[in-house]
């Protein structure tokens, strides 16, 4: 494998220079780039996509083989670029995809199926569910809340009201509902916890 050390300050062909983003050309047709344009694109570029690269893996070896993996996708498409864009931006975003790519396949969890006769839904109620002990204890929960709590969690989750129905219910801003309802789910949850729910 290439190093990648000091590549982006190889001496350039007339070519390559041509390439800089700064520099590209800004004709009626866009410039497409070509094969032998590869070699002026990889060294103008290869040590900035590296750095990118290894300041998101955090290890050489892997930023070396995710930058390969990255110009020879560049390589594939060069065809496609159609030179209405930054080259630069462009590469980078091929960086970023395939950085992406690596993190995701690295942590991608593996499928397990379910075991025997667990179902995905199952619509039956638990027994040890009691609805008229849960609402109980959801009033009493409300009482002990001041009023304005308890109007804006009423609205938002006993009536299923939007924030903007709440706001004009309560003749406030929609921020304000925000606000107000967060409060009052911290202070709900802190009641619940002192009547030991």
């Amino acid at each position: 494998m290439a190093s990648f050390e000091g590549a982006g300050s190889l001496a350039l062909g007339q070519r390559a220079v041509g390439l800089l983003d700064a520099e590209l050309p800004r004709a009626q047709e866009p410039a497409r780039l070509e094969a032998p344009d590869f070699s002026a694109v990889y060294e103008a570029h290869v040590g900035r996509i590296y750095g990118y690269v290894f300041s998101q893996v955090g290890n050489r070896e892997e930023a070396e083989d995710l930058t390969s993996q990255i110009f020879l996708k560049v390589y594939n498409s060069l065809s496609r670029f159609e030179g209405r864009g930054s080259l630069e931006g462009w590469l980078f975003q091929i960086a970023r995809v395939t950085v992406n790519d690596h993190w995701r396949e690295k942590y991608r969890l593996p499928a397990m199926p379910l075991p025997d006769g667990l179902e995905i839904v199952d619509n039956e109620v638990p027994p040890d569910f009691n609805r008229a002990s849960r609402e109980d204890r959801v009033g009493q929960i409300l009482d002990a809340l001041p009023p304005n709590y308890r109007d804006v969690l009423r609205y938002r989750f006993l009536q299923r009201c939007s924030v903007k129905e709440t706001a004009a219910a309560m003749n406030l801003t929609e921020t304000n509902v925000k606000v107000l309802q967060f409060r009052a789910l911290r202070k709900a949850a802190q009641v619940g916890q002192e009547l030991s729910w």
